[in-house]
């Protein structure tokens, strides 16, 4: 293993804002020798919730080096009041432990009303958007989240993605930085969303009052008057 080349990779990602566990994911990688090669971080920002993907490749000479690294910003999911209940029982629940579970990643210490609990919360909501709502809030960054069938949908709705390239020309934008500009993006989404809607509506009620109004015929003299 190359030592020099992990702590090159760690002192960049250092530089980036991911320092927890960047050894030991680097080393349980590299020692594969896999001609590429990602790592996932997470970090909170206030209410949202960003993850990032670092790709990673191998260079001709057996060395790695940083690409990219993929940002994905997650704005928390409003629930309505109808929801209020499962709200709180889907928030008791350890969805990670089961998803690990159900991958065959965890085997052991597991515990069994966790699944239990999980099973009557599920049972007990009915099917609508406002339900699937609900599993995505609980469910995203996991395995499960594919289990809902309105994926790319809810993906749409809540998430928004940049991909930050490494170059020699400038210096790479750090975790955080990327949280501010996809932050911005999400705003600047809304706004644009906002502005097509309202255009619309001006629009259709521009056509509401430009529709001629129908005027009734006046009768004719005469007409109606019956024949003796």
């Amino acid at each position: 293993m190359n030592e020099k080349n992990i702590e090159m990779l760690k002192a960049r990602l250092k530089t980036l804002g991911f320092s927890d566990n960047a050894d030991s994911l680097l080393r349980c990688h590299t020692c594969f020798a896999p001609e590429e090669f990602d790592i996932r971080f997470e970090k909170q920002a206030g209410a949202d919730h960003c993850s990032y993907l670092v790709h990673f490749i191998r260079g001709e000479k057996g060395s790695y080096d940083c690409v990219y690294y993929l940002a994905t910003l997650r704005k928390p999911v409003e629930m309505p009041a109808t929801l209020k209940q499962y709200e709180t029982a889907m928030g008791s629940i350890n969805w990670r432990e089961i998803a690990a579970i159900r991958e065959g990643w965890v085997t052991e210490g597991v515990s069994p009303d966790n699944a239990a609990r999980a099973g009557e919360v599920l049972g007990a909501m009915t099917s609508s958007p406002e339900a699937e709502s609900l599993k995505y809030a609980h469910w995203a960054g996991t395995t499960l989240e594919s289990l809902l069938p309105n994926l790319s949908q809810l993906k749409m709705t809540y998430e928004i993605s940049q991909r930050f390239y490494f170059t020699e020309e400038q210096e790479p934008i750090s975790a955080d930085e990327a949280v501010r500009f996809l932050q911005s993006r999400w705003l600047e989404k809304r706004t644009l969303v906002q502005q097509k809607l309202l255009l619309k509506k001006k629009k259709d009620e521009g056509r509401n009052a430009e529709r001629p109004r129908l005027l009734l015929k006046k009768p004719r003299k005469g007409q109606g008057d019956k024949l003796i």
